[in-house]
């Protein structure tokens, strides 16, 4: 399970382990923060993979991969996910339609706003601001294939 905790400049997100991405504060304390902006990189910590990229990071937990997109990507279709993170300067109708994730949310985003863009492409969209706190599984937006080391020999 995975819960989104969201800051003015940033979002801390809470699975086996808590990783900030961006700044806080935020609650509860994170145990490994990863800047927004810098090279691009790949950070493991135990089961939670982070890769910040030139649009922004892709965060892939257990169950569910969240993008969190500063600005627009050259190839939307290489940002699959369930979640999808926009940062409000992002074009989110084009991202949405392209993409299709299961629940799009607009970093300090407003509540009309991700009302319209639901009717426009059919993606879950909600509105988060400072002290939100999202818990995927509400929304349907977990990954529906298991990972193979969730499966044991039966023999």
């Amino acid at each position: 399970m995975a819960r989104l905790h969201f800051s003015p400049r940033g979002m801390l997100a809470q699975s086996t382990t808590n990783v900030l991405l961006g700044e806080g504060p935020v609650e509860p304390i994170p145990q490994h923060i990863i800047p927004l902006s810098g090279p691009e990189e790949t950070f493991t910590f135990g089961n939670v993979t982070v890769a910040r990229h030139t649009s922004g990071l892709r965060l892939a937990l257990p169950d569910a991969v969240i993008e969190y997109l500063q600005n627009a990507p050259k190839k939307p279709t290489l940002h699959a996910c369930n979640v999808l993170v926009l940062a409000p300067s992002v074009p989110a109708e084009r991202l949405l339609q392209v993409i299709k994730p299961r629940l799009a949310i607009l970093h300090s985003g407003s509540l009309e706003r991700a009302r319209e863009l639901q009717k426009m492409t059919g993606v879950q969209t909600i509105a988060s601001g400072e002290h939100t706190v999202i818990d995927i599984a509400d929304y349907n937006a977990l990954s529906n294939q298991q990972k193979l080391s969730a499966f044991t020999a039966a023999f």
